[in-house]
């Protein structure tokens, strides 16, 4: 049990921020009042914060008609669109660059 707690402690990083007086003032008030440090505080919002953020990107919830319409559309043919099939038979900048991608030269 000790290793893990040392283990746990062990891989605990530190990040600092830069924050203004008042900024400061209304998290100190806020952590008081949810009974935890600042720290801990901090980083809950912040972790609930970032949780939310990545869900929002890769997590949507669907009723079932509304699933059943989104599984249609992926499972029909694509729809033509010439605009892709004129993009996608284009050379690539990099393919015809003498200096390569970035202006950087490729070995030859």
């Amino acid at each position: 049990m000790a290793h893990t707690q040392r283990s746990e402690t062990a891989r605990r990083r530190v990040i600092n921020i830069r924050i203004s007086p008042a900024d400061q003032n209304v998290i100190d008030r806020a952590a008081k009042m949810a009974g935890r440090t600042r720290s801990e505080f901090m980083l809950e919002a912040v972790r609930r914060a970032a949780q939310e953020m990545l869900l929002d990107t890769t997590l949507f919830v669907l009723d079932a008609p509304a699933f059943n319409r989104f599984k249609a559309l992926l499972d029909a043919p694509p729809k033509a669109n010439p605009r892709l099939g004129e993009l996608m038979r284009k050379r690539a900048p990099w393919d015809h660059d003498p200096r390569g991608a970035l202006g950087v030269r490729t070995a030859s």
